[in-house]
C-alpha cells in the first residue's frame, strides 16, 4: 500500500488530522508573522537571504541526520524479508539508533537521532 492508502490503516486517522490542522494552521501563521517583521526590519533582499540561509542550513541537518541513521551496514535486510513487513516495520528494520540516551544529540538533531 502506497500513498493515502498507507495512512488509512492507522487508528482514528481523522481525528489526529482534526488536532494536526490546528497546529500546522498555527505554524503556517507564526511563520507569515516572522516574514513581516523580517521584511520590515531589513527589507526584502536581506530578509529573503537571511530566510533562505535558515532553510539550507535546516536541510544540510536533516539530510545528514536521516541518512546517518538509514545507510548503514546494519540497516540493509534481505529485499524479499522487506516485502513482508508493513510500511512502517519496513523503516524501523531500515534504521537505527544512534546516542538515543544523550539529550544533547536528540536536541540538535531533532529527534532523528531515535528512529528505530
Amino acid at each position: 500500500a502506497h500513498g493515502h492508502r498507507m495512512y488509512d490503516r492507522v487508528n482514528a486517522i481523522k481525528a489526529h488530522r482534526a488536532v494536526l490542522r490546528w497546529e500546522v494552521l498555527a505554524e503556517t501563521g507564526l511563520l507569515f508573522a516572522f516574514y513581516v517583521v523580517c521584511y520590515s526590519y531589513h527589507g526584502f533582499v536581506k530578509a529573503i537571504c537571511y530566510q533562505m540561509s535558515t532553510y539550507v542550513i535546516s536541510s544540510y541537518c536533516f539530510s545528514f541526520f536521516t541518512q546517518v541513521s538509514h545507510l548503514q551496514e546494519e540497516c540493509f535486510t534481505d529485499p524479499k524479508k522487506l516485502e513482508e513487513l508493513s510500511f512502517a516495520k519496513r523503516q524501523v528494520a531500515s534504521s537505527m539508533d544512534f546516542a538515543a540516551d544523550s539529550p544533547f544529540w536528540g536536541h540538535v538533531s531533532g529527534g532523528l537521532n531515535t528512529q528505530a
